[in-house]
């Protein structure tokens, strides 16, 4: 036997479900249990739904025969306000589909959310530099001074090398004219 899990969203205890009698939220909430992915719950008769749901037959006859029938609380009115429809082999959950697929895009939206969380720390994190190495953003003091002094040197040398070229040249310019 495979088993499956079925979510049970909150907004049922405001449906007409809800203010149905004890037996058929029952027999409801057993027929949720029981579907498979595809809104089947596999039952092969009422009295089967009934052993499982630990209901009377009668009632479970009654809920059966209410979930059947377009029911004028319902406020979509999906199917006419029917919830169920006979089978061969069960029942089938007329919204089950309908459920399935927020619960879906719910599940999607959330690893989404967690997986772009995880990519802005890491990128955050670190950055590379030359030759593919990886570095956190923010360089420790230590690195800083030593990257400070070492680079200062270069550069300091490169622009007087550069200016004392400079100035040499706007000399000889002088000179020629």
């Amino acid at each position: 036997m495979r088993y499956m899990y079925n979510k049970l969203f909150t907004k049922i205890l405001d449906s007409s479900i809800w203010l149905a009698p004890d037996p058929q939220r029952i027999v409801w909430i057993t027929l949720i249990a029981a579907m498979d992915r595809y809104g089947v719950a596999q039952f092969a008769c009422a009295e089967n739904l009934a052993a499982r749901a630990r209901v009377d037959i009668n009632d479970t006859k009654v809920a059966i025969l209410a979930f059947e029938s377009p029911d004028p609380l319902d406020p979509t009115q999906e199917f006419e306000g029917r919830r169920i429809e006979r089978i061969p082999g069960g029942w089938l959950v007329l919204n089950a589909e309908k459920y399935r697929d927020m619960v879906t895009a719910a599940v999607a939206a959330e690893k989404t959310k967690e997986r772009v969380r995880r990519h802005r720390e890491a990128k955050k994190a670190a950055v590379t530099v030359g030759n593919g190495l990886q570095r956190l953003v923010t360089p420790s003091d230590q690195d800083h001074i030593n990257i400070k002094s070492s680079e200062s040197e270069s550069v300091k040398n490169a622009f007087s090398e550069d200016l004392s070229g400079k100035i040499k040249e706007t000399a000889r310019k002088m000179r020629v004219t």
